[in-house]
């Protein structure tokens, strides 16, 4: 891998920065950059554009490729075999796709129905307060 040609943004401590670069280059030695791009869930021409130094690397990307990457970090460090480590990478990728997702108008009509449920229960619990106040302060029968 040769050196990387990235720049700091405005507000990216240069410690931090440093801290960045190595690990990039870590992971850079095993990993391809594209491969990066997909664990990340971006797009590899805009991480490009990144890696390439047209665009700063801001706080942002910090905390998402740390947020992805840390524990790949921290095994390729440990000396674990780099293809176990994409093993595993791949099936957590795998079981986040595997699940069923939603559509957006499917998530408002459960909401709208959990919300008339709710609103019933409020009314026959407000009735119900109600009712107990009348019998509590009100005519007195005569016995």
């Amino acid at each position: 891998m040769s050196k990387l040609n990235i720049r700091p943004g405005r507000n990216v401590r240069k410690p931090e920065f440093e801290q960045f670069t190595l690990d990039l280059q870590l992971f850079l030695n095993a990993f391809c950059a594209a491969q990066l791009a997909r664990w990340m869930g971006r797009d590899k021409g805009n991480l490009s554009k990144k890696l390439n130094g047209i665009e700063p690397i801001t706080t942002k990307d910090l905390v998402d490729f740390y947020g992805t990457a840390s524990s790949v970090i921290t095994k390729l460090e440990k000396g674990v075999p780099v293809f176990q480590i994409e093993q595993d990478m791949t099936l957590v990728d795998d079981n986040i796709k595997v699940e069923p997702t939603k559509n957006m108008w499917e998530e408002l009509g459960l909401v709208k129905e959990t919300l008339k449920k709710q609103h019933a229960v409020i009314k026959t619990l407000k009735w119900r307060l109600k009712r107990s106040k009348k019998r509590k302060y009100g005519r007195r029968r005569s016995q």
